[in-house]
């Protein structure tokens, strides 16, 4: 007899991240692979984020708009008087980076990052390949204020969940940007998920960026902890897959599919609680050459399957 399922239902699972992954799972293991049975309804968003705050601020004193990824131009403008510095942060909140399974230490994400940006200052070629480069051992600073790490904006790349009270910290703060990350879940060690976008951006785009992964911050944006900062997205240039399939990271980063995953017992315990049997992993569905979009399959009212978008 198969043993039972501690667990029957997990709402709010990040599939795009292992898209590919998920198939292989369910071939290998037929019987304790969960189903995935459709989305949550809304997508998930990697991306940076200013509290409104420090947005009105800026705009109220000059025009210049803090969601915008050009306004970081510091050729341009100066968006740093409207931030605290990485400096009023301190380093134990913060992952070495140096870290192993951190992201500054991902060799292939930091060749990468070498190889578009074309800075070399800012990596360390090690025996075991290229890592980031941090002066403090905590923060890698972008060219544009490498020279002057007092003009850097601190970004705060996710942690843990396990604990809320730096985030409570940060509301207190003037402000940081904060990158939400889909891979900091309850107990577990964030990683900096997708840090290498955020260097790609702010060498690209002359962002003046102190970027550190932080050990303990819960930074979903849909958290009531965060309700009173009302942080918003920035804009980037649109998401370009064939360009993020090769490496190159500057345009904006792409929504994530958001699904629920039940036990196959409970189809059998609950077959009204578990669903159709049609609606299986999302399928990315290309509509051009650079779009694409989610779809399931589902079951009518007349038991007719068929496809949708979501």
């Amino acid at each position: 007899m198969p043993k039972r399922s501690a667990g029957h239902v997990a709402v709010e699972s990040w599939l795009s991240e292992v898209i590919t992954l998920y198939p292989a799972f369910r071939e290998a293991h037929p019987t304790i692979c969960p189903e995935d049975v459709g989305s949550m309804g809304y997508f998930g968003s990697h991306n940076l984020f200013v509290k409104a705050s420090v947005r009105d601020s800026a705009y109220s004193d000059v025009g210049l708009a803090l969601e915008f990824y050009r306004s970081y131009n510091t050729s341009y403008h100066d968006p740093k008087k409207y931030f605290d510095s990485f400096t009023d942060i301190p380093q134990s909140e913060f992952f070495p980076c140096n870290t192993s399974g951190n992201e500054f230490v991902n060799t292939v994400r930091m060749e990468l990052y070498r190889h578009f940006s074309g800075d070399d200052a800012g990596v360390t070629l090690t025996p075991e390949g290229y890592v980031a480069y941090c002066p403090d051992g905590y923060f890698w600073l972008s060219p544009a204020c490498r020279h002057d790490p007092s003009s850097c904006i601190p970004i705060i790349a996710a942690g843990s969940l396990a604990n809320h009270r730096p985030l409570l910290k940060l509301a207190g703060l003037q402000s940081s940007l904060v990158l939400m990350s889909s891979l900091a879940m309850k107990g577990s060690r964030g990683n900096g998920w997708i840090i290498d976008a955020q260097m790609q951006w702010a060498t690209a785009y002359g962002f003046p960026a102190a970027i550190g992964i932080a050990a303990s911050w819960d930074l979903y944006v849909h958290h009531a902890a965060v309700l009173n900062i009302a942080p918003r997205r920035m804009v980037f240039p649109r998401h370009v897959a064939s360009e993020w399939e090769a490496g190159n990271l500057e345009t904006a980063g792409e929504d994530s599919y958001i699904g629920k995953l039940v036990s196959l017992q409970l189809r059998t315990a609950a077959p009204q609680a578990a669903g159709s049997s049609c609606a299986k992993e999302p399928l990315r569905v290309k509509e051009k050459k650079e779009r694409s979009f989610w779809g399931l399959c589902v079951k009518s009212d007349s038991g007719q399957e068929g496809f949708r978008p979501i």
